[in-house]
């Protein structure tokens, strides 16, 4: 949420979180600047370590003016409340 703050000029964010029987999946979208090139900085650094850590993974999509969406999943087999809640506090 920090980075869009941030970066984004976003006045609208989206948070979207499934739990089914293979696992978690968390989407966050905004309505922001979006990108036309993806320039990786620390943000997303921890936020790719984080579900890489819990056997997760991460994606980020940006549209120039149209906003950007990152999400991520886990399999059900990695997770627990401690991992969703360390996921959400770095995402």
């Amino acid at each position: 949420m920090s980075n869009i703050e941030q970066h984004s000029q976003a006045r609208t964010v989206s948070v979207v979180i499934t739990v089914s029987p293979s696992g978690l999946r968390l989407t966050i979208s905004d309505d922001g600047y979006g990108f036309e090139k993806l320039r990786p900085g620390l943000g997303i650094a921890v936020m790719r370590a984080a579900m890489k850590s819990v056997g997760g993974t991460f994606g980020i999509n940006g549209t120039p003016g149209g906003g950007t969406t990152i999400s991520g999943a886990v399999p059900r087999t990695r997770w627990s409340i401690y991992h969703v809640y360390y996921v959400y506090e770095c995402l």
